[in-house]
């Protein structure tokens, strides 16, 4: 089992923060954050750590050649206490290494996807909120950290864990959808199932320069696009489902946090 270390000036950046009115998503970050690097084989200590800017090497490869995996999911805390609670963390560690298996990345054991998701998510339940729709979004991710340009998969790896409190995705109460037809992001046989940058951005210029950001100003009005391959197939809405689901299942899957 890993060691967890907590690195100088983490409880203190803990003990200044406070919870903003208006949180919107993706807006405020927790103070701290989580670390754990991959090298000569296997995985390093978890460390817990101040919030703050990581430097690379200009040639470090995921720079070049995007090999970079993340997961989105959510902890909850009930309204009459501090219990804090995950929503199904365990099928987010498993898509993770799928992902990480398609793109090529070492997998990482699930004891350290979960407990590094837990520590992130105890040390900021003061920054869970509690109104309806609201939430405390975890966003795991690993990167290729090996410096070359060489084409080959890297070796070295940094897995890390930011967390921010955010409210309902989709603050308008409707959406209009935008189907593409003409440019896809997924293929047969390609990256679209897993959760790597490149299947995201390639929406971006999808419908003539829509923008994929819910609610974003846009020319015609859309909100979201829907991406498909060929005539027929058409993917599913990616942003609906992760906005959506946790919000109306929370109470039937949701994974106790004990205090630590």
């Amino acid at each position: 089992m890993q060691e967890i270390k907590i690195l100088d000036g983490t409880l203190e950046a803990l003990r200044e923060v406070k919870l903003s009115e208006d949180i919107g998503f993706g807006k405020y970050m927790s103070p701290i954050m989580i670390e754990c690097d991959y090298k000569d084989g296997s995985w390093g200590d978890i460390r817990l750590r101040p919030y703050a800017k990581i430097e690379f090497d200009p040639c470090t490869k995921v720079l070049h050649y995007g090999q970079e995996i993340f997961e989105g999911m959510k902890a909850y805390r009930k309204k009459d206490n501090e219990d804090v609670f995950l929503f199904r963390p365990i099928e987010n560690a498993k898509r993770f290494n799928k992902s990480a298996q398609r793109m090529g990345m070492a997998i990482i054991p699930e004891e350290i996807f979960l407990r590094s998701v837990e520590l992130i998510s105890s040390y900021s339940r003061k920054l869970i909120p509690r109104r309806l729709g609201e939430s405390l979004y975890i966003r795991p991710f690993m990167i290729a950290s090996e410096v070359g340009l060489g084409i080959a998969p890297a070796k070295e790896f940094k897995f890390m864990v930011v967390a921010s409190p955010s409210g309902n995705y989709f603050s308008s109460g409707s959406l209009k959808v935008f189907v593409e037809r003409k440019a896809c992001r997924a293929a047969p046989g390609g990256t679209g199932a897993a959760k790597t940058g490149g299947n995201y951005v390639a929406g971006a210029v999808a419908g003539g320069g829509l923008t994929v950001i819910a609610n974003a100003p846009n020319p015609a009005g859309f909100g979201i696009l829907k991406d498909s391959f060929g005539p027929e197939g058409i993917s599913p809405i990616g942003l609906l489902k992760s906005a959506l689901f946790p919000t109306i299942l929370a109470m039937i899957c949701l994974h106790f946090l004990p205090s630590l």
